[in-house]
């Protein structure tokens, strides 16, 4: 709308208005209104003469609208797993990793030193006299596997052993394919149930047994041992 017609409209308001104000009407609140609130009537007298006009926003209805503000999403990288070589873990430098360990680094018990000392396929255990417990044999079609330990006292005074608190669990590995429980016996130096003292400076025996088929028995070229004791847990090579 063009500025002469505005202010043509506006006066116009502004003089009605005027009018009431000056009627003197002793019921009217009018006179009592702050300036302010003068000015919003004039402004809507106005506004009830010009809300007609199509070139003409009503500011008492009208809210400006607010630029929408997009934020752009940040884009990502799409994230791309790194395949892993099942024979080369991550972490890996390329060489395999053996659980091979000592027995001192299994049980790690003070004082004594505990290295395998070969094995032994047997129909009997012990074969001569009884002096270690009851003797064990193998039932038919079987042989008695004696795995051998020697325990050496090292720490120049009485040692005391006890095996079976806490206990640990053993598995025999043959020929890295075949395995074989170890058995629970009544042996006096059966090492999975020993309980005694090892005397300072002496070595004692002490064995674990399983019983194997004999086809097995005929061929073997390896003997380890699977132990776990506590947290600890390792392949001991026998021979």
């Amino acid at each position: 709308m063009k500025k002469k017609y505005f202010k043509k409209y506006l006066c116009l308001g502004l003089a009605v208005i005027t009018a009431f104000c000056l009627a003197g009407c002793k019921n009217s609140n009018l006179l009592d209104l702050s300036e302010d609130d003068r000015d919003l009537y004039a402004e809507y007298a106005a506004n009830l003469l010009l809300k007609h006009d199509k070139n003409y926003i009503d500011r008492m209805r009208y809210v400006e609208p607010v630029e929408e503000t997009t934020t752009e999403q940040t884009s990502r990288e799409p994230v791309t797993e790194k395949p892993v070589n099942p024979g080369n873990p991550e972490g890996s430098t390329g060489t395999q990793v053996s659980d091979t360990k000592s027995m001192n680094e299994i049980f790690g018990i003070s004082g004594l030193d505990i290295q395998p000392n070969g094995y032994e396929v047997t129909n009997a255990y012990p074969s001569n006299g009884s002096e270690l417990g009851m003797s064990m044999q193998a039932i038919k079609g079987y042989k008695l596997l004696i795995y051998k330990f020697n325990v050496v006292n090292t720490a120049g005074q009485d040692v005391t052993l006890n095996m079976m608190e806490p206990a640990a669990s053993y598995r025999g590995i043959i020929n890295d394919s075949v395995k074989v429980n170890v058995q629970v016996t009544a042996l006096l130096n059966a090492f999975n149930t020993y309980n005694g003292i090892i005397p300072a400076g002496s070595t004692q025996e002490l064995v674990l047994i399983s019983q194997i088929n004999e086809n097995d028995a005929k061929n073997i070229s390896s003997v380890k041992l699977n132990i776990t004791y506590n947290d600890r847990q390792g392949t001991v090579v026998i021979n």
